[in-house]
């Protein structure tokens, strides 16, 4: 987390010894409140197969910092971290062979899978009018590292893996002073499986306040991670290819910005 803080600070620092009015530079830092449903499918050995059904609510922090430019050709840049949270009570077991399969009695076990985030985004202005709308479209790099453990099996895996997705934003600056509704989605499916990021919220700027320009934002966010660990193209699994993921998060998150 440290480390996260300090790469947003250079970014901040250097953006503005540009000095430059047409350069724009919002950060933004706060707490979400993540519902985890789902459950994940792992193979171990290629003989146990652990059925966990994760579901939990946590308040975890992120970050995120977007930086305009007037550079021509060059995307606008964007990034963001999140650290999410999901735990499980639940296992069901079988032992799987090429001729039968068998299923061992459920055991009340503890799991836990930890997601952290690093997402990068380039992207450029598509629209930009004076009424107030604003529309943008990217490519965005999800880093994934992700830890799973299970107690009962002696389970745990630990991963990294980048995902590309599509990146599509809209914002409507309301006539009243300083409010605005913003909504984004970073998106990807491949057939098999899918990976989105949604989110949707209003922020209220205080615009009086020179150089930083504080302000508010409060809405509702939902991630979700469906994959096929063996059949996947495009998409890596988040952990080994013999892992079957289908979870989301979900709920309301708020936080302090920063314009510059």
């Amino acid at each position: 987390m440290q480390s996260v803080l300090k790469v947003f600070v250079t970014i901040a620092a250097l953006a503005l010894g540009l000095g430059a009015q047409s350069w724009q530079l919002k950060s933004a830092a706060g707490v979400w409140e993540a519902s985890s449903d789902g459950t994940i499918t792992e193979t171990i050995n290629s003989t146990l197969q652990v059925v966990d059904s994760l579901e939990s609510k946590e308040l975890k922090g992120y970050l995120y910092m977007d930086l305009r430019h007037p550079l021509p050709l060059l995307p606008n840049l964007r990034f963001e971290y999140v650290d999410l949270d999901a735990k499980g009570e639940g296992k069901k077991s079988s032992i799987n062979t090429s001729v039968f399969t068998v299923a061992l009695p459920s055991v009340a076990v503890q799991s836990d899978l930890t997601l952290t985030q690093y997402d990068a985004i380039a992207y450029y202005n598509l629209l930009d009018v004076p009424i107030g709308i604003t529309l943008d479209a990217g490519l965005s790099l999800k880093f994934v590292h992700s830890l799973y453990h299970v107690d009962t099996v002696s389970l745990e895996e630990e991963a990294d893996s980048m995902i590309p997705m599509l990146y599509l934003r809209g914002r409507y600056a309301l006539p009243v002073a300083d409010l605005g509704i913003e909504s984004d989605i970073k998106y990807i499916a491949d057939g098999r499986s899918s990976v989105y990021d949604l989110r949707i919220k209003v922020d209220y700027t205080l615009g009086f306040i020179p150089l930083l320009h504080p302000g508010l934002e409060l809405g509702y966010r939902q991630q979700s991670f469906n994959i096929d660990g063996e059949n996947s193209t495009l998409i890596a699994p988040i952990l080994s290819g013999d892992t079957d993921t289908n979870i989301a998060f979900s709920g309301l998150y708020g936080g302090v910005t920063l314009n510059f």
